[in-house]
């Protein structure tokens, strides 16, 4: 195989993995694209890099091919953006005055097979917490613990 059809190959694998997130599916082997975007960037980044260096452009499908891939990067680059060290976004160290602006969680997995759910609204009511979070529940499980959640007015 040639190198530039290898390459081809390759920022073709990156443009796919770029666009497969834009699918309005909620299957898992769609949606695990929504997360990779640091190793999609470097994909895109070393195919593009590679691409421009080893190869003059000298076709209307490779300058095609070429600002795809680009547009791929860029995309990828500005999702990742904000979480990288030059990114815009900080936070304010905790000061312990502001105790009154405490916000409490309180998260259970309650497993389906358990059936007594009595422990757990006891456990809602004595944690007193300002945002629930329940992981494993099924619908006899939301009418169980309905009394003890109807104070939460998001649901």
């Amino acid at each position: 195989m040639k190198l530039k059809a290898f390459l081809q190959a390759f920022g073709l694998v990156a443009i796919i993995f770029t666009l497969i997130p834009f699918i309005a599916a909620d299957y898992w082997w769609i949606r695990v694209f929504d997360f990779p975007h640091t190793q999609l960037t470097i994909l895109t980044m070393v195919a593009l890099l590679t691409y421009f260096i080893k190869f003059d452009l000298k076709s209307k499908e490779d300058y095609i091919f070429a600002i795809v891939l680009g547009a791929c990067f860029t995309y990828q680059l500005l999702k990742i953006y904000p979480y990288i060290p030059h990114g815009n976004h900080e936070l304010m160290d905790a000061s312990p005055e502001n105790g009154d602006l405490e916000i409490k969680f309180y998260i259970a997995n309650v497993l389906q097979d358990n059936d007594n759910p009595n422990i757990l609204i006891q456990e809602i009511k004595n944690r007193d917490a300002d945002i629930l979070l329940f992981m494993e529940t099924n619908n006899r499980w939301m009418k169980d613990i309905q009394p003890a959640v109807t104070a939460y007015h998001h649901r």
